[in-house]
């Protein structure tokens, strides 16, 4: 097979046998840690990717949580939600003995290619999502995997994934029915990036 024929490359340039590779991409605890660390690395180093769902290249969690923001580094920089989501989430987190790692992307694409390593790579032990749209491609792949990930803002069905959020529509109700009562004849909405979820239940 391929993979065994990977496994055997991998051993050689680890220096190990190849029952040892073996053990460590099944996430065998008995195996010393140093040897593992030396396989871990080769097997990064080469690029094999094993069955995600039968075996683990950790035999203990990462402890990092990761964050993906459609955003350019330096729009993120000024955005006061985003800032003060980062500072809650590193909080939260710092709490369970997790770290944050925080990624942005400037494009769609280049947004899918992150969600791609870190599943290929398994870098972290969960994601958490923003800015859902509907039939999101990360969410459909996500759930497809079976690797873990809460959504903030809504997604449909309602119950088919974790999410957190608050009444996007109920919130734009108040705000608008506030000016209709002071007076305010003609009122303007300012939404978000057309496409996005919380950008239509507001505008709703």
């Amino acid at each position: 097979k391929l993979a065994d024929l990977k496994q055997i490359e991998i051993a050689r340039l680890a220096g190990v046998s190849q029952a040892t590779v073996s053990r460590v991409l099944k996430g065998d605890p008995q195996v010393n840690e140093a040897m593992r660390e030396r396989v871990a690395a080769v097997v990064q180093e080469v690029g094999y990717v094993p069955d995600s769902r039968a075996q683990s290249l950790r035999s203990q969690r990462t402890h990092l949580l990761g964050l993906v923001i459609h955003r350019a580094p330096e729009a993120l920089a000024g955005d006061p939600f985003f800032s003060a989501l980062i500072a809650s989430i590193v909080e939260q987190a710092g709490k369970h003995e997790y770290h944050l790692c925080v990624d942005t992307a400037r494009t769609a694409r280049s947004q899918r290619a992150i969600y791609e390593e870190l599943l290929r790579t398994r870098r972290v032990d969960g994601l958490i999502l923003v800015e859902s749209e509907s039939h999101d491609k990360r969410i459909e792949r996500l759930s497809r995997e079976g690797f873990p990930f809460v959504l903030i803002g809504r997604y449909e069905p309602e119950d088919a994934i974790a999410t957190v959020d608050n009444d996007n529509i109920g919130a734009a109700y108040m705000a608008t029915d506030y000016l209709i009562r002071t007076g305010r004849k003609r009122v303007a909405y300012i939404g978000g990036p057309a496409g996005l979820t919380v950008t239509r239940d507001r505008l709703q």
